[in-house]
Order: structure tokens, then C-alpha cells, then sequence
């Protein structure tokens, strides 16, 4: 697999549930920032990609495995990683794991699908699938 972006968050009262516990939702919502953090940092921009190449990811499919909890005041890191890309079709792979440690408390695999303003698929853009290319090699040298 290629190498993890890390992104850090902090748990905040109004991403748990009454007990201090992270609300089973929140993940997504640190997953998606994630993610978009991870293309930011490679020069890719959704909003300019809808705009100019009419082209937006939309999720097709997600497996959340929720291993451990999170609590309130936790400091975490998401670690995505960009595993497949061909076509229409990527594959990301993120882990939550708090700050400091190496176990996961969730592990998230998703396929996400590119398409255009009216929701029908596209190929993903060429600088996308080079980069999780690149990506993945580098890691089997």
C-alpha cells in the first residue's frame, strides 16, 4: 500500500455522544476532511476540479470497522492512503488512531466514484491516478 497522509484532529464535546464517547458519524466527517487535506496537498482542489473539469467525487461505497473508542479531548491522527485508482473508481483506505499509538480505534475502506454535475460517471483525472500511482510504487521499491 502507499504511504499514509496524517491528519490531526481533536475531539471536541460536540463530536461525542453523552458519554464522552466520539459519535459513530464524527469519523466520517474527520475521514472526508482528511482526504481533502491529503489532494490539497498535492495541488488538487475540488471545488476548481467541479468547476473547470466537471468533476466531483461521490462516495459509493463505505465499510467503517469501529475497533475502539475515542473520548472526549483525544488527540487523533487519520492516516489515508490512496490504494487503487482506474476508470471511474478510487479506493482509499483510513485509519483513526490517536496520537502517539499505532492501533487503530477505526479502520474506513471506501470506493469512491468520479462524476460529472448530473451524477453520471467519469474517468478520475489523470493527475489523480498518477499520483496514487506514484504513490504505491514508491512504497514497493
Amino acid at each position: 500500500m502507499s504511504e499514509s497522509f496524517r491528519f490531526s484532529v481533536r475531539v471536541y464535546y460536540e463530536d461525542t455522544d453523552a458519554s464522552g464517547v466520539v459519535y459513530h458519524a464524527t469519523y466520517l466527517h474527520y475521514a472526508e476532511r482528511a482526504r481533502t487535506e491529503f489532494l490539497r496537498t498535492k495541488g488538487i482542489e475540488q471545488r476548481v476540479m467541479r468547476k473547470v473539469e466537471n468533476f466531483a467525487f461521490m462516495v459509493r461505497r463505505c465499510t467503517v470497522d469501529y475497533r475502539a473508542p475515542a473520548l472526549l479531548d483525544d488527540a487523533l491522527e487519520v492516516l489515508t492512503r490512496f490504494t487503487f485508482a482506474r476508470g471511474a473508481v478510487l479506493k482509499v483506505v483510513q485509519e483513526v488512531i490517536r496520537r502517539g499509538e499505532s492501533k487503530p480505534l477505526v479502520v474506513i475502506d471506501l470506493v469512491i466514484a468520479g462524476v460529472n454535475e448530473r451524477g453520471r460517471p467519469v474517468r478520475l483525472p489523470q493527475k489523480i491516478c498518477d499520483m496514487v500511482i506514484r504513490a504505491n510504487q514508491s512504497k514497493e521499491l
